[in-house]
């Protein structure tokens, strides 16, 4: 849909290894680490995109949020996010 309309993805972000997690860890990639504070974590498995945002290198990223995977990151990250509601956005987005 947005490379319809013109975007250009220029970053992939990591997750956790099986999206559950509350630390932003991944045995493949490592720690994600808060960009405002390497000690503590970027939270929740969209916490690559979260610190991402938070760092300032994305504008904004796109993720799906069922137990909080935008939303913790957000507040662990200083930025803002939205929980889409069912249905309004299309699950098309979610594929890789």
């Amino acid at each position: 849909v947005f490379r319809s309309l013109g975007a250009i993805p220029f970053a992939k972000s990591t997750m956790s290894q099986l999206g559950m997690t509350i630390g932003g860890g991944s045995p493949a990639h490592g720690d994600t680490l808060n960009p405002w504070d390497t000690r503590r974590s970027s939270g929740g498995s969209s916490a690559g995109e979260g610190a991402l945002i938070g760092a300032g290198a994305a504008p904004f990223g796109i993720g799906s949020d069922v137990g909080g995977s935008v939303r913790v990151p957000a507040a662990f990250c200083g930025i803002s996010s939205l929980k889409p509601t069912c249905g309004r956005i299309s699950m098309m987005l979610s594929r890789p």
